[in-house]
């Protein structure tokens, strides 16, 4: 469902260099390859704001369980539509991350979902993690190798800023019993 291929996903890839002109960081191959924790930061807090102009409607119902099978919109419908939940909020966001080369991963719990993006070079050892310790690196949700955000502070109304929801979402992620971490690029490692 992380879809980093889709024209839509490209195009909002594509238009995160305007949110980032006149700060100071310079455009250079480093920071597509999160080398530079910094560059890298700053790019993502562009995606962020990006996401959130696309003005996107929070729909509760988006998400339809019929019998076994579950019903998601995919980036591309999202973007046109301008209507999803925090689930398919965060798919188009970690397709946007990984378009532009970074590491993604979605945070499940209780019901539910946050992305998360590393700013450096790294992975978790494995696609699935269900295990709160690498939250315990984080400080108002961030940490020197990754952050996580609230989606749903993405949504069109809200005026959350990127530092709050990572601030938010590590809260709620904190507090949890039983989180589970999927890994984009190492579950596209072992052909998941």
């Amino acid at each position: 469902f992380v879809t980093p291929a889709q024209p839509e996903v490209r195009m909002i890839g594509d238009s995160v260099y305007k949110y980032i002109e006149g700060s100071d960081v310079s455009v250079n191959m480093d920071m597509w390859k999160g080398l530079d924790r910094e560059a890298s930061y700053s790019i993502v807090k562009a995606i962020y704001e990006a996401i959130r102009d696309l003005r996107i409607t929070y729909n509760s119902s988006s998400v339809t369980v019929e019998s076994k099978h579950t019903k998601i919109k995919l980036s591309e419908t999202l973007v046109s539509y301008k209507n999803g939940n925090t689930l398919e909020i965060s798919l188009l966001f970690a397709s946007v991350c990984e378009y532009l080369g970074f590491n993604p991963f979605l945070v499940f719990d209780s019901g539910k979902s946050y992305v998360g993006v590393f700013f450096t070079n790294k992975t978790f050892e494995s696609p699935i993690v269900d295990d709160s310790r690498p939250f315990a690196l984080l400080e108002d949700g961030m940490s020197y190798d990754f952050c996580i955000l609230d989606t749903a502070s993405l949504v069109n109304g809200t005026h959350i800023s990127f530092e709050d929801s990572a601030k938010s979402a590590s809260h709620s992620v904190n507090d949890s019993d039983f989180p589970v971490i999927i890994d984009v690029k190492e579950c596209r490692n072992v052909g998941i």
